[in-house]
């Protein structure tokens, strides 16, 4: 082989010897890890539009100003999928509900597996399972969707989220699923709160359900325009509901949504903040006693008016813990007085 052709071949290798030396120089780094003074903290919650996607910027937002060199994100999510994140550590922090946090402990439906590498941080408030219904609509009961078999045009969040997983179980005590509805002429939508609220306003739905905050955002929105009212819970589905899925009875008073002209019970559960088992206790601690500074409380309550109604006190904030705390949420709370 003469000169030239090995200065060729040399030449034409070097680019894949230097790309194979630069890849096995990279180190991968997990989210919550320390390099040097920074750690990345991925915070996972509700869908835009909604109460919980703003709390969590705003717990980002606390955490990055008092902790040197964290940094942090936040993203969509839905109280299934946020366990599943937290507890793969694809996210450190997220929200979900009560029931649905001891179901993946227990592996339970709707959850495939056994899910243990998550842990409680601390209860945020308690949010109810609402489905809305338009005054103008035909019918005003499920049991009335069943017995017309009524074509409704129904909005849903998308599947992962608790609120669409509380909107097929509802439904199917009836004897009624989104094939069903379809097979009638109705339509099921899955969207975000936001969207909700454009279909809702041009008419393309006349029925929504969220499990969220009262009164929801989205909803309140909706009245506005065209006034709608809670759908009532027959006897037979709120002992169901509170049966499966360990909820609690609840009066919305009339005029919560204006179009609302009597007094209707929903079903309600806790909204907790969870984390990755393995995120440091040092941590934790630090970000439970920031949170809980007389200052930051009141911005957090500060959010919405169902987290200032819940979160009256530390104490109330360690009630409702469905699952077992962080040690680095515990030892605040011991630290506190609230809890033993």
């Amino acid at each position: 082989m003469n000169k030239k052709k090995i200065l060729k071949k040399n030449q034409a290798l070097a680019p894949i010897f230097f790309i194979i030396f630069a890849m096995s120089s990279i180190v991968i780094f997990p989210a919550t890890e320390v390099r040097g003074a920074e750690q990345n903290i991925h915070i996972i919650m509700g869908p835009m539009g909604g109460t919980m996607y703003p709390i969590g910027a705003l717990m980002g937002e606390i955490f990055s100003k008092n902790i040197p060199g964290l940094r942090y994100n936040v993203s969509p999510g839905g109280s299934i999928t946020n366990i599943v994140a937290c507890d793969s550590n694809k996210a450190q922090i997220g929200h979900t509900t009560s029931e649905m946090a001891f179901f993946a402990m227990q592996g339970k439906e709707p959850f495939k597996s056994v899910h243990k590498d998550f842990r409680g941080m601390f209860t945020l408030m308690n949010m109810g399972i609402q489905f809305v219904i338009a005054n103008d609509s035909q019918i005003q009961t499920l049991a009335e969707i069943k017995a017309k078999r009524y074509p409704l045009k129904l909005a849903v969040n998308p599947k992962g989220n608790v609120s669409e997983l509380m909107a097929r179980e509802m439904l199917g005590r009836y004897g009624i699923s989104y094939e069903t509805i379809k097979e009638w002429g109705g339509k099921v939508n899955f969207a975000s709160h936001a969207d909700m609220s454009s279909l809702y306003r041009d008419r393309h739905i006349e029925a929504m359900v969220l499990y969220t905050s009262i009164p929801a955002p989205t909803f309140v929105e909706s009245d506005l325009t065209r006034p709608l009212s809670l759908i009532k819970m027959d006897d037979k589905l709120i002992d169901f509901m509170k049966e499966t899925y360990r909820l609690e009875p609840f009066i919305v008073p009339k005029g919560t949504y204006k179009g609302m002209k009597e007094d209707t019970m929903i079903l309600t559960g806790g909204i907790l903040i969870i984390c990755n088992k393995n995120l440091p206790d040092e941590l934790v601690y630090k970000m439970m006693k920031l949170l809980f500074a007389p200052e930051n409380l009141k911005r957090l309550t500060g959010m919405h008016k169902e987290v200032e109604a819940y979160l009256t006190s530390v104490k109330k904030a360690a009630q409702g813990m469905s699952i077992p705390f962080h040690p680095g949420a515990e030892r605040f709370f011991k630290e506190v007085g609230a809890i033993n």
